[in-house]
């Protein structure tokens, strides 16, 4: 079963991930991360407007992205044509409350603080 702990540390992974590849890579003047809860499902996004041309062989701090998602039974895809930017979208399924104390003491979130929290903005990312 996949706990909420789980889903906070590979959602951690993956924007830290796609961010530091942002910042050694791209040569990008911005980055935007939309989060949306949305039936279940955490719909997540990290855009930036760099060189595009990323890779995701053997070499690439990408590969392990869809192995993070693939843990949480969810999906990604990277988009990176060369001279338009990245796009790094993820749908992974959001389980039902565990009521598993969080392991810094915080109370576990709830799927309506997690909504408010994790929107970003107010329209839902592109589906993959």
């Amino acid at each position: 079963m996949v706990t909420t702990a789980a889903v906070e540390k590979h959602v951690t992974s993956i924007i830290a991930e796609v961010l530091t590849n942002t910042v050694k890579h791209a040569q990008a003047s911005s980055a935007r991360i939309t989060a949306v809860l949305d039936g279940g499902v955490l719909w997540l996004e990290v855009r930036d407007d760099g060189v595009g041309g990323a890779v995701t062989d053997g070499s690439s701090g990408l590969l392990g992205l869809g192995d993070r998602a693939a843990a949480l039974n969810g999906r990604l895809r990277i988009e990176s044509p060369p001279g338009e930017g990245t796009l790094v979208a993820a749908a992974l399924p959001i389980p039902p409350l565990d009521r598993q104390p969080h392991p810094d003491g915080l109370p576990p979130y709830t799927r309506a603080s997690l909504s408010r929290a994790a929107t970003l903005e107010e329209s839902a990312p592109a589906r993959l």
